[in-house]
């Protein structure tokens, strides 16, 4: 049977991986592992004991995270080097403040040195001024083979601790190996409904990005 309509049940390991080879499954086809449910064999939710891949040489194992293992979290007081003529916080400043956060995100995350791939949103929504305290606060939201959304959310902190949102961006990261080439990241496990809904969400900004890149 096709393998989208395989129903693997999560209970033997040995045997699950004869279902798989017997199914003519692509080489890193994911597989997910669980105990208590069923899952599809192509479908793309969290794993809750571990992932592997399917290779010709056997399976591989890939390991699975929670998003609060790679929480970051940067805080800056203004200073009137990064004002610009306006009176307000450089754009382009900020900008390179939360690519260091989304980096140190997606490196805890995946163990491995990281790259940019592309910005995918920067949208900004309070001014931040001079002496203003700036609080960035980065975490993962989903997870491809290779490829990991981050979130960082920007807040201008009032010497009260009332924070107001500055601005939010999402970053595609991409873990690299020692030569430079993409490298296999964990899988993600939301813990709380909102990390799923971010999961979701993230899920449904990957697929878009790769219908701008085939329309390209």
């Amino acid at each position: 049977p096709p393998v989208s309509n395989m129903l693997i049940c999560m209970h033997s390991l040995q045997s699950k991986f004869r279902l798989a080879a017997s199914s003519g499954a692509p080489a890193y086809q994911e597989y997910y592992t669980g105990c208590r449910v069923k899952k599809q064999f192509q479908e793309g939710k969290s794993a809750r004991r571990g992932q592997f891949y399917l290779r010709g040489d056997g399976p591989v194992e890939r390991s699975v995270k929670h998003p609060r293992e790679s929480h970051a979290e940067s805080v800056h007081i203004l200073m009137p080097g990064d004002i610009n003529g306006d009176g307000r916080l450089f754009g382009g400043q900020l900008m390179q403040w939360i690519d260091i956060v989304a980096a140190v995100v997606a490196r805890r995350h995946s163990g491995r040195d990281v790259t940019t791939a592309c910005i995918d949103r920067l949208e900004f929504l309070h001014p931040a001024l001079v002496n203003s305290t700036l609080t960035l606060i980065g975490r993962i939201t989903y997870v491809g083979r290779t490829s990991m959304e981050v979130r960082v959310d920007s807040f201008v902190e009032a010497l009260s601790g009332e924070r107001h949102l500055v601005n939010v961006a999402y970053l595609v990261m991409v873990a690299i190996d020692e030569k430079g080439n993409p490298a296999v990241v964990p899988a993600l496990a939301p813990e709380t409904a909102e990390e799923q809904a971010l999961f979701e969400a993230g899920r449904e900004r990957a697929r878009l990005r790769k219908a701008r890149t085939a329309g390209a």
